[in-house]
This record gives structure tokens, sequence and C-alpha cells, in this order.
């Protein structure tokens, strides 16, 4: 690229950041007071929904992973956030199997992931994230199975899970990330804690 055609981008790029700078200010912003991120619904918008597959991605997978890495993470998070999947997953909650549906659905994924790729023959060695993220998908269910809400650094200690492979599986599952009131403790869906 030459000099011209950086300066174009970049005039580009900063009359679009003007614009829509300008078009907020003029508008302004309606200030919403939220004790934190709300995965439950954040997950439903296709770029939380993404960020989610990249973190995915990025922590199970080796630099050298293939593009259909990608497209097999995006059958397990569309699958466990499809509206159908919310609401059988919602009912089961309401019958009192709180949480355990979402981790069913997880594991079952997870497992046809690794059957079909053990069917097709490929090496263990590309098996092995999906395989780990299996036994990370149980170690945390069982760490929720008997609280309502932890800090980051708790479930780390308690699971042997590195945090940056447990932001994934929370946002997935829906779980509330409290970050004003009570700093970074991950709560279970429909948990609010009052004096954590």
């Amino acid at each position: 690229m030459n000099q011209q055609a950086i300066e174009r981008v970049l005039a580009n790029r900063i009359h679009n950041i003007d614009h829509v700078v300008v078009e907020v200010a003029e508008r302004g912003i309606v200030e919403n007071s939220v004790e934190g991120d709300r995965f439950e619904d954040l997950r439903t918008r296709r770029e939380y929904r993404d960020v989610i597959i990249g973190e995915f991605y990025e922590t199970y997978f080796l630099p050298d992973r293939h593009e259909f890495d990608w497209h097999l993470l995006s059958e397990l998070v569309e699958g466990l956030t499809e509206p159908n999947t919310v609401s059988f997953v919602k009912q089961a909650a309401v019958g009192g199997v709180v949480g355990a549906a979402a981790w069913e659905v997880c594991r079952t994924i997870l497992r046809a992931i690794v059957r079909a790729m053990r069917s097709a023959s490929f090496s263990d060695e590309r098996i092995v994230p999906y395989d780990s993220m299996l036994v990370d998908a149980k170690k945390i269910e069982k760490f929720f199975d008997s609280r309502d809400s932890a800090r980051i650094a708790e479930i780390e200690d308690s699971t042997g899970v590195a945090r940056e492979r447990l932001y994934p599986f929370l946002k997935l599952m829906g779980f509330t990330h409290q970050r004003r009131k009570h700093n970074c403790l991950w709560c279970t869906p429909g948990f609010f804690p009052r004096n954590a």
C-alpha cells in the first residue's frame, strides 16, 4: 500500500469516527445503571456470540488451528443460544434442574463433535481441544452445583481451569458478571447477590 492509500483509509476512518461521535452527542446517551453483564441476554446478540466463539478458539486451540474448528465452535454456541434451547433450559430450571440442562446440552454437542471427528479418523491431536472442553465443562458445572456465585480466582483455584478458559463457558451458559457493587463476581443465571 502506498502513502496515499493509507491516508485515504485513515481519512475514512476518522470521518466515520467523527460522524458517530457527533450523532451520539446530538442525540444524547441514555445512561442505564446496571450492575454487570447479563450474558443470559447478551449472548442472544451476534457480536457477543462471536466473542464467545473467538475466546474458545483462542484458548483451546494452538496457533495451527483450522477454520473448521471455528465452524464447530459456532455450532456449539448457536446450539446453546438458539431460542428452542434457551426455552428448554428455562423450563428445566423451573422444574428444579437449575443449570444442569444447559450443561448437558453443552456436553452433548461436544461429545457429538468428538464422535464425528473420531469417525472421520481425525488425529487425537485435533480432538484433544474438544476433549479438554468436555472435561472443563464438567469441572465448572460441578463447582456451581453447590453455589450460586463466586469470584473468578475462586473458580480458577477450585476447578484448576485457567480463567481464560472459564470466561467463554461462563458467558455461554448465561452467567451474570457483576462489575460494580460486587466486582468480578460471576453469578448463575437468575441469581442476584445481595451482600456478596
